[in-house]
Order: C-alpha cells, then structure tokens, then sequence
C-alpha cells in the first residue's frame, strides 16, 4: 500500500508541476512584385540627312540631334513596377547596342540602326537603388538613336530588355 500512495503521490506531483501554453502562428502577405510595359520608347519621325543620331532622355525630351530633321512625336519609355509599401529596387538596363529594323526583320544594311546609352530615372545598382511609393513606380527609359548614313523610308523596330531587381 505504500509503494502505492508512494506512486500516486509522484504521478500527483509531476501533473501539478506540468502546463501548458498556447502559441500564436502569424504570417505577412505582401502584394506580388509586377513590371508592366506601359509605352515604347519612340524617337519620333524625321528625315535622315547623313550620319548622326537622335539622344532621347527618359523624360522623353530630344536632348540631340544630328544627321536628321528635329525630330517629332518622341517619347520615353514606360513601365509599371508594382509591389509592396516603400519596397527597394535596382533596375538593369541593356549594356550593349540593339538593332532597330526596318518592318522589324530586315536583314539589309540601309534598313537596320542601332540603339544604346540606355538611362532611366531609377538606381541602377544596389548602391543606387530607387523605392515604390505606395507600392508602385513608373520606371522611365530614354536611350540613342545611332544611324550610319541615308536609310529606307519605313516604320523601324526592335526589342530590348529591362530588369528590376526586388532588395
């Protein structure tokens, strides 16, 4: 009987020294990141007279120009970055030259230019980097025109890659 009030006694004595406590599990949403394109980069419409170039700026102003007409109808490119509150970014543009063509394909040297010097209104480093305001900020890319001499009236196009980088 001893050993058995001996026991009881020892089970009574680690159930009133045990407890236990409830814990809270929590978790953030943050709004997902998102770049829209919102209008192209456009150098406007001229009249080549020689060899020159068109400097567009990412306010979409002509800030040069050589070889051509002054040209009309510029603009800078546009995008959308989305996200969350005063969140940073840095934005990576084309380091080498794109070519612009005539129709979008041709392959014929009066018919191609080329396009560098990408700027824009954003960091474009990590130790440069740029914030959302309320989530959003409408990145503005300007860049040159470069032509090597006369070229075929027409419509000229080609693409090139921008890259935001979320901190």
């Amino acid at each position: 009987m001893k050993k058995l009030f001996l026991s009881l006694m020892a089970i009574v004595a680690f159930a009133a020294i045990s407890f236990g406590q409830n814990a809270t599990a929590q978790a953030t949403v943050v709004a997902q990141h998102s770049m829209g394109n919102g209008s192209p980069l456009s150098f406007g419409t001229f009249a080549i007279t020689g060899a020159g170039s068109i400097t567009v700026n990412n306010a979409g102003a002509v800030t040069a120009h050589t070889g051509c007409s002054s040209p009309t109808g510029t603009s800078a490119s546009s995008f959308i970055l989305t996200g969350s509150g005063t969140e940073n970014f840095w934005v990576a543009l084309p380091a080498t030259d794109i070519t612009i063509r005539k129709d979008g394909t041709s392959v014929v040297p009066e018919e191609m230019m080329t396009v560098n010097t990408f700027t824009c209104n954003a960091g474009q480093s990590l130790a440069t980097h740029s914030a959302l305001v309320d989530g959003s900020f409408t990145l503005n890319v300007g860049a040159i025109l470069n032509f090597t001499g006369i070229k075929t009236a027409g419509s000229y196009s080609g693409t090139y890659n921008v890259t935001a980088h979320w901190e």
